[in-house]
């Protein structure tokens, strides 16, 4: 990439360096117990992925390019994931045979937030995927700046509900998520029933009125 090109998207000469420092510097790893053990094999393409660990859990930090389509653009973003011990750093989250397996878990996609939070499963499908008051407050930030203000702001008990050392709490989690998701295809089902009673085309209508 020129330097023309690096100064327009404010990107870093040594990119793997500077995302490197972005984390240290702006999260409490040390405070919560973290320490690195993983980060890509090839430090000059995208994606980077770092993964730090502690007594219990993992958090993935991933810097990459967004795919927008036919656009050209050399726009970076970050995104921060995270796993239980038992997850291994090449784990990717799969779709086979009708079935989906997790590994890795998103404050957006899943309802890590609104399970802390205490939102019953019942209001949960009526929300969009930032509806916690954390996120709302914070949803311009960076993301490493957002996920160290959610560690701060949990605390302990963020980290508590990925230790394995604690089934209790993820099995409540695991049963949460299947409530909403039922929640979710049940009222799909209904909208979709009272879509189809409410267009005309799902009737007879007579050659001559066409």
């Amino acid at each position: 990439m020129n330097d023309d090109l690096r100064k327009l998207w404010n990107i870093p000469i040594n990119e793997y360096k500077s995302f490197l420092e972005l984390i240290d510097k702006n999260m409490d790893l040390e405070l919560w117990g973290f320490v690195q053990t993983y980060s890509s094999v090839n430090k000059d393409n995208l994606p980077f992925i770092v993964i730090y660990d502690s007594l219990q859990c993992r958090v993935r930090f991933e810097y990459y390019k967004p795919d927008f389509g036919a656009v050209t653009h050399e726009y970076r973003e970050v995104q921060i994931l995270y796993g239980r011990l038992h997850t291994k750093s090449d784990s990717r989250n799969t779709y086979k045979e009708n079935k989906f397996t997790k590994y890795w878990y998103s404050i957006y996609s899943d309802y890590i937030l609104k399970f802390l939070d205490g939102m019953p499963s019942e209001e949960v499908i009526y929300t969009t995927k930032d509806h916690s008051p954390m996120l709302k407050e914070f949803k311009k930030l960076h993301p490493v700046w957002l996920h160290n203000e959610i560690w701060n702001h949990y605390g302990k008990r963020f980290f508590d509900l990925f230790d394995v050392r604690n089934p209790e709490l993820w099995e409540k989690y695991v049963n949460y998520c299947n409530e909403v998701k039922w929640l979710l295809y049940e009222n799909r089902k209904r909208q979709e029933k009272i879509e189809k009673r409410s267009n005309p085309h799902d009737y007879f209508v007579p050659d001559e009125f066409l």
